[in-house]
């Protein structure tokens, strides 16, 4: 009875347990578009959705403020599960080309309406006397084409009285000033203010860094004034695959960015902008964005009747190693027995000409000579034993591992110890280097096999140890894959996760793969302490004693008694069931 009463206590601890899991629910997405990407942030925590998850991106926009949702996913409606994906404005775009209107006629309050409008960035006004026109209308403006970008340096002429034109003011100490604040300095002392940003790290974007002539000292209105904005210590990386390669320099130049021209071969039209790295995130100054360029397709050209060791071969070598090797051209190679061609020779070519995507295939047929059979002869002569014998094995460079061992075996001899090894130039289960010279018939020739270029998939070796990885790519340098480990770490205060990697990508172009570990430290805002730890289970050899105390043998109970108490269990048994039906049902 007793052992009853327990097995049915335990089955109602796991129904209850199922139930109380299956209660809770899946956020559902909400439409951000529109909402600033605080209003995004707040949300997710109010509903205990994991910001590790969220991913940003951002885009020029000509109605949204910076930071505001563009699009998302998943939609509105939607269950969460695993990453969400939000596209924020970047504000309007700075570079885009603005068509001005005609300004005559309008004051200085409606001038600088429209440019704010318009979303202008460095507009200042030039106080000149001019008598005819009334004061505080528009003179001139320094563009003379009708057209200028948002990032343009504009400077208003605005008229003046003789007077103010020509008065002295003291500058004052513009120290914490933003933009704005100097603009309304400007427009009450009606003098001319122009305007320059540099990335600073002391002082914030948009703020006054220096100022000319400098604080205390007299300045004449139609002198002006030069006042430098601190641009702040970053920039927002952009994708550049739509730019000119001089719009991409003056870009790196505006934003002290030092823009890495790279070459490749590639499916896109020459010296089409296919991609840039980084293209998203902030920049500190000085640093290096990539930018790939194409060379076009891969130019191939005919080697018929030429030598496939000294013609074909060093030419695919050169050309796979090429505009940082992305030609990556393969080539598959078949043997043709013939008395007219020396071995080597190539008999067939495709393709033999025009151009080819990079990681193509071509197909070559070599030639192997064979002796033309003799016509028969009357009465052969015995002849002396002939000395051993010798076979020259050329270098074979590119052949299949099949078609090796076919032409080892066609030569006369046998495959020797094999040897493995990583090529960024020879496909995997081709030959990069065999023995050559003078051999016996049937003797071994040595060789190494390509396993092709090195790669490895972040998804396996996540939660893995650091250290295995790193065993790992010591074991694969040894053969030839030439990567480096670059770590960047993440604090937990879970003890049990230390040293395991939560991401890996690569390997880059440089051969890095970087990998996001976790690193425990003691003081981590998590405590370990306020999980909750199940009591150990007793062993399988552990025999499970009833305590005096807690669990006094029951006296024996009537037959009745113990047929009663029975039933009320299994029927509350029952009654869970049933909910549980109900439950999953709706």
């Amino acid at each position: 009875m007793r052992n009853l009463k327990r097995f049915l206590t335990a089955v109602l601890s796991f129904v209850l347990a199922f139930v109380l899991v299956g209660c809770q629910k899946k956020a559902v997405m909400i439409n951000f578009e529109g909402m600033p990407k605080e209003s995004v942030e707040q949300w997710m925590n109010e509903h205990s959705v994991s910001t590790e998850n969220i991913v940003y991106s951002y885009e020029y926009h000509e109605t949204l403020n910076q930071n505001t949702v563009v699009s998302q996913s998943p939609a509105a409606g939607e269950e969460i599960e695993g990453n969400i994906s939000f596209v924020l404005s970047n504000g309007p775009d700075p570079h885009a080309l603005i068509t001005l209107i005609d300004f005559k006629g309008m004051t200085l309050e409606e001038v600088q309406k429209w440019f704010i409008n318009e979303h202008f960035a460095r507009v200042s006004i030039d106080y000149v006397y001019d008598p005819t026109i009334p004061e505080g209308q528009f003179v001139g403006i320094n563009v003379k084409d009708g057209k200028a970008k948002r990032s343009d340096q504009i400077v208003i002429q605005i008229s003046a009285s003789p007077e103010e034109a020509g008065v002295a003011l003291t500058v004052p100490d513009m120290t914490g000033w933003t933009r704005g604040k100097v603009e309304e300095w400007a427009n009450t002392n009606k003098i001319t203010v122009t305007y320059s940003e540099v990335r600073s790290t002391k002082v914030q974007a948009g703020y006054v860094l220096a100022v000319e002539p400098s604080a205390g000292k007299e300045v004449f209105r139609r002198d002006g004034l030069k006042v430098t904005i601190s641009k702040g210590p970053q920039v927002q990386a952009v994708d550049l695959t739509n730019k000119t390669a001089a719009e991409i320099e003056a870009w790196g130049k505006e934003n002290e960015i030092q823009i890495s021209w790279i070459k490749c071969y590639s499916d896109q039209p020459k010296d089409k902008i296919y991609r840039n790295e980084p293209n998203t995130g902030m920049l500190n100054p000085g640093s290096i964005m990539k930018v790939f360029q194409s060379a076009g397709a891969v130019p191939v050209q005919s080697f018929i009747g030429k030598n496939y060791q000294t013609a074909f071969t060093p030419w695919l070598t050169q050309t796979n190693q090429n505009f940082s090797g992305t030609a990556n051209l393969k080539v598959t190679v078949t043997e043709k027995e013939v008395t007219d061609k020396e071995t080597g020779v190539i008999l067939e070519q495709s393709p033999s000409s025009g151009t080819v995507n990079p990681g193509s295939t071509i197909a070559v047929v070599i030639a192997r000579h064979v002796d033309p059979k003799p016509e028969p002869k009357p009465d052969p002569k015995p002849e002396p034993t002939p000395e051993p014998k010798k076979i020259t094995i050329p270098r074979m460079t590119g052949y299949s591992e099949f078609d090796f061992k076919h032409a080892l075996h066609a030569y006369g001899v046998i495959e020797g110890i094999r040897t493995e090894q990583y090529s960024n130039v020879i496909a995997k289960e081709y030959i990069i280097s065999n023995d050559t010279g003078e051999f016996d018939e049937n003797a071994e020739v040595n060789y190494t096999v390509s396993l092709g270029q090195f790669t490895i998939d972040g998804h396996d070796w996540e939660d893995k140890p650091y250290s295995e990885l790193e065993a790992m790519i010591e074991s694969a340098n040894r053969l030839g894959a030439y990567v480096t480990l670059s770590p960047s770490y993440i604090d937990t205060g879970d003890e049990s996760k230390d040293n395991l990697i939560v991401s890996l990508e690569g390997p880059m172009d440089d051969g890095t793969i970087h990998v996001r570990v976790m690193h425990y430290l003691e003081n981590s805002d998590e405590d370990p302490a306020d999980e909750e730890i199940d009591p150990p289970a007793p062993s399988e050899d552990e025999e499970v004693v009833p305590s005096e105390e807690t669990d006094p043998e029951p006296a024996d109970e009537p037959e009745d008694s113990k047929a009663d108490e029975e039933t009320s269990i299994l029927r509350v048994l029952s009654r869970i069931l049933f909910f549980c039906s109900r439950y999953n049902r709706g």
